[in-house]
């Protein structure tokens, strides 16, 4: 995120660039790849996720002026049964709109973890929150509002750098 080396001990980056070593050692030299620090966790009832540079401190000394706005949104339409909210803390940089991180934590599995995968493709893409806001994230009752919670955390976020 940051252009920094940075060590982040989790599977997929551990075996992402495992594999690039061994393809680099018998003669096919490969990268591992960027590393966003995406993570997530279960706790009874709770999920929650992470990508990217969250920490102010952090963003300020990578060169970012960072931002960020923290919305609850529901995780399906009102109408439908068994939705839950969905908190999502969304950081970008405040000169460049760039999305820097985010966090989201739901209950009952409602989301947070695959929510998050829009974020992660945000970041790699080094996408602004203006973008972000334009994301065409499927709906359907059982699954979604018609404005999904990234897309409401971006708007919103969005609405504070414009």
């Amino acid at each position: 995120m940051t252009g920094e080396s940075v060590h982040v001990p989790l599977a997929l980056t551990a075996n992402r660039h495992g594999r690039a070593v061994g393809q680099t050692v018998s003669g096919r030299p490969t990268e591992g790849g960027g590393v966003a620090g995406t993570a997530a966790v279960k706790a009874f009832d709770v999920e929650a996720a992470r990508t990217g540079v969250l920490d102010h401190d952090d963003a300020r000394a990578a060169g970012f002026d960072p931002v960020r706005k923290t919305v609850t949104a529901k995780s399906r339409a009102g109408y439908y049964p068994d939705g839950s909210d969905i908190t999502i803390t969304l950081t970008a940089d405040r000169d460049s709109g760039r999305v820097l991180g985010g966090s989201l934590v739901s209950e009952y599995g409602e989301g947070a973890v695959h929510r998050s995968h829009a974020l992660v493709g945000a970041l790699m893409e080094e996408t602004t929150v203006l973008e972000l806001e334009n994301y065409d994230l499927a709906y359907a009752p059982p699954f979604n509002t018609t404005w999904d919670p990234v897309l409401v955390a971006a708007k919103v976020l969005g609405g504070q750098l414009r």
